[in-house]
């Protein structure tokens, strides 16, 4: 997720005419137009079709963590959540770096924390998620991406000069006014589902500091729809690569595609990646409940349009042996 203003700036950024996203259909690997090794596709779906070991993949522990590719496990939504729609953005008056806020002018507005929870038909999802025992806890990790994003949209939202925001962002303490605001979000959300909450550190997570190394995304439709069930792709390192993870269960469709469309400009598709070796976006269906319809490759395929063939949407079946 972004977190440096350069990742600011790609969220906006154009790229231009591009040629047309890959869809590969069943058995579509004849690799005509472009020269990427297609074994590397033919591999993964083997291990999606190997019960014992993507068995191992899909338990889940029940915790609401980010997409970031350098968190594991549980279920998966940018920032746990933090980018949902609201009924309104503001900076809630009891921020723990309030005075950071207010030294750039900044008056914050919410009367308390529960403004920055997510609008009632958000949060009515996430609730019978608790309810069907889906969602146990909720989770935030720090440089979160999505934190900072929620940041400049309140900002945005509250018509902050642009010179100013540039000004806190380059402040010294930007850091920890991120981290803070994820970890707020994060309790006053667990709060309101009556889950724990867990803060996870650099230390703990898979990759460095401000690094995005991601190849892939995996757009699980399994994992949010059945207790202890959500794809995990930590437990397969050595079998697929490494990839930002979204549950749409957990919130929309809509939802589900524009951060697809904000993750690869994380990624640096546009620098990383070539037709040559393209990223990977991996559909995952559940073979017994099919619903990666249409729709879904569709609203995925015009999200990463202006990538054109730097990217390869894929779908498979997991087959869970149940």
């Amino acid at each position: 997720m972004p977190d440096t203003d350069d990742d600011t700036q790609a969220l906006a950024g154009e790229l231009g005419e591009s040629p047309s996203v890959i869809v590969l259909s069943e058995g579509d690997y004849s690799g005509d137009q472009h020269e990427f090794d297609m074994k590397r596709i033919k591999d993964i779906e083997q291990v999606f079709d190997d019960p014992e070991k993507i068995g191992e993949a899909f338990k889940s522990d029940g915790v609401v963590r980010c997409m970031d590719g350098g968190t594991e496990g549980g279920l998966r939504m940018a920032g746990s959540g933090i980018l949902l729609p609201r009924e309104k953005l503001a900076l809630p008056k009891n921020h723990p770096m309030a005075a950071f806020f207010q030294k750039f002018g900044v008056e914050l507005i919410g009367e308390s924390e529960a403004v920055l929870l997510p609008n009632k038909d958000y949060l009515n999802i996430l609730h019978e998620k608790v309810q069907q025992g889906i969602i146990k806890g909720i989770s935030a990790h720090t440089e979160c991406g999505a934190a900072n994003g929620d940041l400049g949209r309140i900002l945005k939202s509250m018509n902050i000069k642009e010179e100013i925001v540039a000004a806190m962002v380059k402040d010294s303490q930007w850091q920890s006014v991120v981290d803070a605001h994820a970890k707020l979000f994060s309790e006053t959300l667990a709060l309101e589902l009556g889950v724990d909450y867990s803060w996870i550190p650099l230390e703990q997570m898979t990759r460095k500091s401000h690094k995005h190394v991601e190849e892939a995304f995996y757009v699980n439709l399994i994992g949010g729809s059945r207790p202890d069930v959500a794809f995990n792709s930590s437990k397969l390192r050595n079998d697929v690569p490494n990839g930002f993870t979204l549950h749409p269960d957990l919130s929309d469709p809509k939802n589900t595609f524009h951060r697809i469309e904000i993750s690869l400009d994380i990624a640096k598709v546009a620098e990383r990646f070539s037709p040559q070796n393209p990223f990977l976006i991996v559909i995952i269906d559940d073979n017994k409940n099919p619903r990666a319809n249409d729709e879904m490759i569709a609203g995925t395929t015009k999200a990463v349009q202006k990538f054109g063939d730097r990217v390869i949407i894929k779908k498979v079946a997991a087959n869970l042996g149940d």
